[in-house]
């Protein structure tokens, strides 16, 4: 009898380690995601602050961006291209967040905070003109994203003129 549990309690002991390691792996696995979905979530924050910096540290870049904001069509030639540069390098920062969210790679928690700068930006009569023009260069995703997110706001378009108009 003694001969027949050795074998039995060496199989016990196995299948717990078995077990074990198994669980062990997943919480690993479940942590190096959670690590992973951080240091997405820190690399985009990083990269949508690094575009407002280009912006926002330079007088000339400021005021061009603060145009184009306000009346992007009306914009001349050159400046619409700087303009467009500018905004297309904020919009696809936030493109990236936003599909980074979709496939689970960064904090859910991440996307409202993406959601409100969105509409912060939408918000002004120049960023949505230069939409209308620009939209098919984004991912149909970012463009229901953003279409939902301009409904949500459509009757409050700023103006920085707007006692004048």
């Amino acid at each position: 009898m003694d001969g027949n549990i050795i074998p039995v309690i060496t199989e016990v002991v196995g299948t717990v380690c078995l077990v074990a390691t198994v669980l062990y792996l997943s919480l690993q696995i479940r942590s190096q995601i959670k690590e992973a979905r951080l240091a997405a979530t820190r690399e985009l924050a990083a990269a949508y602050r690094d575009e407002l910096d280009s912006i926002f540290n330079n007088e000339e870049n400021f005021q061009l961006y603060l145009r184009a904001i306000e009346d992007y069509e009306g914009l001349e030639r050159e400046d619409r291209m700087r303009a467009y540069v500018m905004i297309t390098r904020i919009l696809r920062v936030l493109e990236l967040q936003h599909l980074h969210l979709i496939h689970g790679n960064i904090d859910p928690q991440f996307f409202s905070a993406m959601e409100t700068r969105l509409r912060s930006i939408i918000a002004f009569k120049g960023m949505q003109a230069f939409w209308r023009i620009n939209k098919y260069e984004f991912s149909e995703e970012f463009q229901v994203l953003f279409e939902y997110t301009f409904r949500l706001i459509s009757d409050t378009a700023i103006s920085f003129n707007s006692e004048h108009d």
